[in-house]
């Protein structure tokens, strides 16, 4: 654990793949704070994003939200960011399992939608601050497919996330196990998670509705409003959850800690009319703290959003072409490991494809190419939608133009000129004499090679290879010459 000049770690909260969570003093304060030091794995781009959004947080005000107080570094150079500290608050996924310990789901009523009020109030301030700043918020498991996609937070996805909440709290678990298979399903198109009825069976129909209709693929097909999301939610009689009493999930009362009954009462009396009796809604105070430990978990969602945005496969630049005797090379960098494919065709030939394995560097070889044919070609990621097109002519075949032999000074000198690019060998051949080879190291279309020693005149019989940069070769014909010039 570190300390700071201002803040003193006394122990150790929780940890996970971003970092860990400590308890803190906060000695200018003088109070307690969640203190979550960031693992220095992160990236230095990833954080600065971070802390953009972290300030544009911090300046929001909701009862649903626990405030952003400060950032820094730590000693050792990690990231830190403190919140205000929550005693004895419980993560959702806890309170579900103490509420669903002696019964089936789903949760009553009575404290579901409440809860779920209060998920869409949040959603609705958070992600329209900031889809004002080109940023979505979200878990990775919660996302909507057009958030998926790199789409921003709007109303529709409040709802699906509103609905996926509603799920949780319906069947006990989550919808999707995988995180990040619910990222790619949805970026797809696909359901990740199968209708709540076939996790709980004892889930009513007009529930099992609500949370389909939330969360439909096409933003089309949700609820229009949360609002309107919720007013159907309150309109199903307790009764018709289950269609028995839900009795036994009450016996652990709130996930917080007691609470008067004269401040239960203020909050049923200050929900008066909003909600029928069979809706009573749960005290403030055991929403108050079931959502202080669902805000924390959202400023690491925040973080594990921008770290989901920049492990998203992308390229970083448009594709670099490379022409070689009668294929092509087509060369990117992504910004993270992965896979891709190029589907490439031209006019008069099937559509191909090149495929890749996963890595950052990629390097695809199309062809054999007919001459000085256009094609197109695309460029997916991980099996997901185009990230890159262009096209290309391909190449015409290799001509050698002009050999040519010179005497001078006891060197023979070669010339040779190309119609493409090439590297290779030249062979050297005289009647008596030892072949010699010399090699072409640049890729030219014309080469000078020199032969020292070369005091004989006469015919020589000069043979050359060719090699494309992309290691196809040619072996032109022998041809004999008769330098010029003396030795």
């Amino acid at each position: 654990m570190e300390s700071t000049d201002r803040y003193e770690a006394r122990k150790e909260l929780g940890s996970g793949g971003m970092g860990e969570v400590f308890l803190a003093f906060d000695r200018v304060a003088s109070e307690l704070v969640a203190l979550k030091a960031v693992n220095q794995e992160v990236a230095e781009e990833i954080l600065a994003r971070f802390d953009r959004e972290r300030e544009l947080l911090a300046r929001l005000s909701h009862p649903a939200i626990v405030p952003i107080l400060d950032s820094g570094r730590l000693p050792s150079g990690r990231y830190y960011y403190t919140m205000r500290y929550v005693e004895n608050s419980r993560s959702l996924s806890s309170w579900l399992r103490d509420q669903l310990r002696d019964a089936s789901p789903p949760v009553a009523p009575r404290l579901a939608v409440p809860i779920v009020e209060d998920v869409a109030s949040a959603l609705g301030l958070v992600n329209s601050a900031l889809t004002r700043t080109g940023t979505i918020l979200g878990t990775m498991g919660y996302l909507s497919p057009e958030q998926a996609a790199g789409g921003d937070a709007r109303a529709p996805s409040d709802i699906f996330q509103l609905g996926l909440v509603l799920y949780q709290m319906a069947t006990g678990r989550r919808a999707s196990q995988d995180a990040f298979v619910h990222v790619s399903d949805m970026a797809q198109g696909k359901r990740p998670f199968p209708p709540p009825s076939l996790i709980e069976p004892r889930i009513c129909p007009e529930l099992e509705e609500v949370i389909l209709k939330a969360t439909s693929l096409a933003q089309a097909d949700r609820w229009p409003t949360c609002a309107a999301m919720v007013a159907r939610l309150k309109a199903i009689p307790e009764s018709r959850w289950t269609g028995e009493s839900r009795s036994p999930s009450d016996r652990h009362g709130s996930p917080s800690r007691e609470v008067s009954p004269g401040s239960r009462a203020a909050s049923v009396e200050g929900r008066a009319g909003a909600a029928s009796p069979a809706m009573v809604p749960a005290a403030r105070p055991m929403r108050r703290l079931v959502w202080a430990a669902i805000a924390v978990a959202a400023v690491a969602v925040l973080v594990g959003l921008i770290l989901l945005r920049a492990h998203r496969p992308g390229v970083k630049s448009h594709p670099d072409v490379t022409l070689g005797f009668e294929r092509a090379a087509i060369y990117f960098e992504t910004t993270v490991p992965c896979s891709s494919e190029i589907r490439f065709k031209c006019p008069v030939s099937r559509t191909m494809l090149s495929t890749v394995e996963r890595t950052r560097r990629h390097r695809h070889v199309l062809g054999p190419l007919n001459p000085q044919a256009s094609y197109s070609y695309e460029v997916t990621l991980d099996g997901g939608s185009t990230v890159a097109a262009g096209s290309l002519s391909g190449p015409l075949p290799p001509e050698l133009r002009q050999r040519a032999a010179t005497l001078a000074k006891g060197e023979l000198i070669v010339s040779i000129q190309l119609t493409s690019p090439a590297t290779g060998h030249v062979r050297i051949d005289r009647a008596g004499e030892a072949p010699r080879k010399v090699r072409l190291s640049d890729p030219s279309t014309s080469h000078r090679v020199t032969i020292p020693e070369f005091f004989r005149s006469g015919p020589v019989t000069v043979e050359v290879e060719a090699r494309s940069i992309l290691d196809e070769t040619v072996l032109f014909p022998r041809r004999t010459l008769t330098p010029t010039g003396t030795p």
